[in-house]
């Protein structure tokens, strides 16, 4: 059997739909931000909130004479431990299946823990379509004993399950991919050991109805492997543990809250908007990045992102954003977020006032346009935090001047 797969590069890549299920993240050292949609893994981010690395993971099921794509079906449901915690779990439901997806980030390690449990006479396959180099168009994957490793752009991601895998092969998406398979044959036949220099995919069956896969993304392939392992080996009993305590812990000051909807709606309502403002406040900080403390990101998305593999996208900083933001930091008494994005923005400020329409995490211009706003809001910030008595970051009184020169020169 041909150990190389066919139809290399494969086709255009794409990233998914901006019509998001879900974010999380963990609080604490790593470096991940996955996104779910259509009730599978869509972007996973690493190692900042700019730079996307994989499109999706998507699972199916196989019977004796069909086979069942759950991202097209659609017939799922979300919970959480609550509106305070982001940690879903994926409940795909059928007249004769039901498959529960927890997917949880490590706090601690660079890696994403997917805990599945299906029910029901199937087969449950995994494909997963990484884009290491931010677009999808030069990775190189293979089968690694009883795991998948994928190069390129210099990150390395690997893919390993608690009980291996089987039936796995490595193919270029569009061509000889597991979802082509999938359609030409009913099962999965393919066996490719390698695939070079594409838009690639990674697909297996799971040997159990039950288990937990792992991802983890390094700058080499002993790296992503070492995280991969680990993670599994310490299990999601207490990664789950560790990820819900961060959580608590940032969101224990937010009992401000409560007040709030007290006073914003009549006894009925207020604790639904109580959680509501819970759940807002969460998914804020689900996108601050970690590599650049303080940068925000508008939303880990990409608009259209179904039509093509723009390295741009939502997951940018726009300067009035992220000071929106801040401010909504303010009001729940997270006030040393909002310093940290005001920091962020003093660091990012360009020579003559003005910032950026958006750009990366790491302060890379994307779009270059001026809007009023964006120049200005950051000062409104400042101005805010000095009220409140805060003792303004190096460089504030600084930055107003520039941008009060930029504001009002002709």
């Amino acid at each position: 059997m041909t150990k190389t797969a066919f139809g290399a590069p494969g086709i255009r890549p794409t990233w998914t739909s901006s019509d998001k299920d879900f974010v999380t993240t963990g609080l604490g050292r790593s470096r991940l931000w996955a996104t779910i949609g259509h009730g599978v893994l869509n972007e996973v981010y690493w190692p900042s909130t700019g730079q996307p690395r994989l499109r999706d993971v998507t699972f199916y099921l196989v019977g004796y004479d069909r086979w069942l794509d759950l991202k097209r079906i659609r017939q799922y449901r979300l919970s959480q431990p609550g509106p305070a915690i982001p940690l879903v779990t994926v409940t795909h439901e059928g007249a004769d299946y039901t498959l529960e997806l927890e997917f949880l980030p490590d706090p601690d390690r660079d890696a994403l823990l997917v805990r599945y449990r299906l029910t029901g006479a199937y087969a449950l396959v995994m494909i997963a379509a990484p884009h290491l180099d931010g677009a999808g168009t030069c990775a190189h994957a293979w089968v690694d004993g009883e795991l998948f490793a994928v190069g390129g752009g210099g990150t390395a991601l690997c893919v390993a399950s608690s009980d291996g895998f089987v039936d796995t092969s490595v193919g270029f998406v569009g061509e000889s991919d597991g979802w082509q398979d999938l359609s030409r044959h009913g099962r999965l036949t393919y066996a490719f050991r390698t695939a070079r220099n594409g838009n690639v995919a990674l697909t297996a069956r799971l040997p159990h109805k039950s288990g937990e896969l792992a991802l983890a993304f390094s700058n080499d392939i002993d790296g992503a492997r070492t995280l991969a392992r680990s993670a599994l080996s310490e299990g999601c009993a207490p990664i789950r543990d560790a990820f819900i305590a961060g959580w608590q812990d940032w969101n224990s000051a937010l009992a401000p809250l409560a007040d709030i909807a007290a006073h914003a709606a009549p006894p009925d309502l207020a604790a639904s908007l109580h959680g509501a403002g819970l759940l807002s406040a969460t998914v804020l900080k689900t996108h601050e990045d970690r590599n650049y403390v303080g940068a925000l990101v508008a939303s880990l998305s990409m608009p259209w992102g179904s039509s093509g593999n723009t390295l741009g996208g939502y997951h940018l900083v726009w300067p009035r954003d992220t000071t929106l933001a801040a401010f909504a930091f303010i009001a729940i008494n997270q006030c040393d977020d909002a310093l940290r994005i005001l920091t962020h923005l003093i660091a990012t400020q360009l020579d003559d006032g003005h910032w950026a329409q958006n750009f990366y995490p790491s302060g890379a211009a994307f779009w270059t346009g001026e809007q009023l706003d964006e120049a200005a809001f950051p000062v409104l910030l400042a101005a805010k935090l000095r009220e409140l008595g805060h003792a303004e970051p190096h460089g504030t009184g600084r930055m107003v001047r520039r941008n009060g020169r930029m504001l009002v020169m002709p």
